[in-house]
């Protein structure tokens, strides 16, 4: 699948505002792309990025100390 950017949004948006075929595929697929989000994979994401912010071996998953912030929970 093509990365998705603002360019590109826009170019699909823009094309979709033109084809009636091409806005009938994007609306078709909106519910099985919304159902790739939930708050579950929002939460695996955000550990991840946090977990990249820690040099490696910093910390194991799961000890915090009083006082951590969010990366503690990484």
């Amino acid at each position: 699948a093509e990365e998705l950017t603002p360019e590109s949004l826009a170019a699909t948006l823009r094309l979709a505002q033109r084809d009636d075929a091409e806005r009938d595929r994007v609306r078709a697929a909106g519910p099985a792309r919304a159902r790739e989000f939930s708050w579950r994979r929002t939460a695996e994401i955000t550990r991840d990025v946090w977990r990249s912010l820690l040099p490696p071996g910093d910390r194991a998953p799961g000890r915090a100390s009083p006082g951590d912030g969010p990366a503690a929970l990484c």
